[in-house]
């Protein structure tokens, strides 16, 4: 009863509320921008994270670990013209403690610039946290532990309209290998209804990820599977005079569809609602959630929102309800040097579990300019 009660007095206070999505992690971009100044340039450029992600998790759900370490990415980076760039690079990615790097990939990037609103990116991405999805159906964290997606990507952006369309080849296949073909598609777009001149905004975010598992060609074992996820909701903010110049409400409704119906537990099809009040300041955020799901799954998600145990895959949460909450400082130092800290808590309502984590973020991502080659 006690939880319904507080589960009750939370969807009143933020339906009281006006506001947008979620947490803002633009503070955390890396990808290197468009540039049309930089036509007909050779540039050298360095991108450097350093991160701490400490996640307490006592629940069913997910079991606690620390990330800590940091990736490197040097390239180098032509503009042919004023449409098209090519960059050349690797990025080499490091936990502290471990002998060898955990990760060494190519970054080999097309970005062509096919209309003034239009961007056409293939090989490496610009991917993880830029696509700005629920945490609910990506993971944050795949910008520490999967950095670099590759594929085929299109964005599209106008002042009432942004989108992202990209295809992740994750896992590449030949004719008798003994092991799936995978990749993710995705579309993530965002509608500005409202930007009025007293400061109200009205945005509607529509979010759709597909990963397919499996192919004709692979001697896998395993039933092929095709997961779908949509989230379609609202976001809503007001500018303020206060501390924090923003003060916005968000909710959405979220699926879950295993289109093969190969999940071992034989759970496919699911949804979830999640509504949430947040503050923003010129150097802090903080947000406060209620999520409600019921036997949902996301392949890419974060754990602690999912319908399975992310350690022990026979335990189901059929109906899962949780409190979220974040706090958080960001600050850049000039626009190359960016430091962040979050703290997040999560408290499972049915089961009265409090788990939190919180991370430390610095990034260093300067250009510096080689020579100016014309190209012919």
């Amino acid at each position: 009863m006690l939880n319904r009660l507080v589960a009750g007095f939370l969807l009143f206070f933020l339906i009281s509320f006006n506001g947008f999505t979620q947490i803002d992690l633009s503070y955390r971009y890396s990808y290197a921008e468009f540039d049309t100044l930089h036509a007909n340039q050779l540039l050298f450029r360095l991108e450097n994270t350093n991160f701490i992600k400490n996640n307490e998790y006592f629940g069913v759900s997910a079991e606690g670990y620390t990330l800590l370490g940091y990736a490197l990415a040097p390239s180098v980076m032509y503009y042919a013209g004023s449409r098209l760039s090519f960059q050349i690079g690797i990025n080499a990615q490091k936990y502290h403690g471990a002998e060898k790097f955990s990760k060494i990939n190519p970054v080999i990037a097309a970005h062509l610039r096919l209309t003034p609103n239009l961007d056409l990116i293939m090989g490496s991405l610009r991917g993880t946290i830029h696509h700005r999805l629920s945490e609910s159906i990506y993971d944050f964290e795949w910008q520490y532990t999967r950095p670099v997606e590759t594929g085929l990507q299109f964005i599209y952006s106008t002042e009432k309209f942004w989108a992202d369309a990209w295809l992740d080849w994750e896992q590449f296949i030949k004719p008798g290998d003994a092991f799936p073909e995978i990749f993710t598609v995705g579309i993530s777009t965002q509608t500005s209804l409202l930007n009025s001149e007293s400061g109200w905004k009205i945005k509607m975010p529509l979010q759709m990820m597909a990963r397919h598992s499996g192919g004709q060609i692979s001697e896998e074992e395993t039933p092929m599977q095709s997961v779908f996820n949509l989230s379609m909701g609202f976001d809503v903010s007001k500018k303020t005079e206060s501390f924090f110049n923003t003060l916005g409400w968000f909710g959405s409704v979220l699926t879950y569809n295993d289109v093969t119906n190969a999940n071992h537990l034989g759970i496919y099809r699911g949804h979830a609602f999640y509504t949430g009040i947040k503050s923003e300041g010129k150097k802090g955020i903080a947000m406060v959630g209620y999520w409600d799901g019921k036997n949902f799954i996301a392949p890419k998600g974060s754990p602690l929102f999912q319908s399975v145990s992310a350690y022990d895959p026979t335990t189901v949460i059929p109906n899962r309800q949780l409190l979220s909450g974040k706090i958080g400082f960001y600050r850049s130092f000039q626009t190359q040097i960016r430091f962040s800290f979050l703290f997040e808590g999560y408290y499972d309502l049915p089961n009265s579990q409090f788990d939190y984590a919180y991370g430390i973020h610095l990034s260093f991502t300067p250009n510096f300019v080689i020579a100016k080659i014309p190209f012919f």
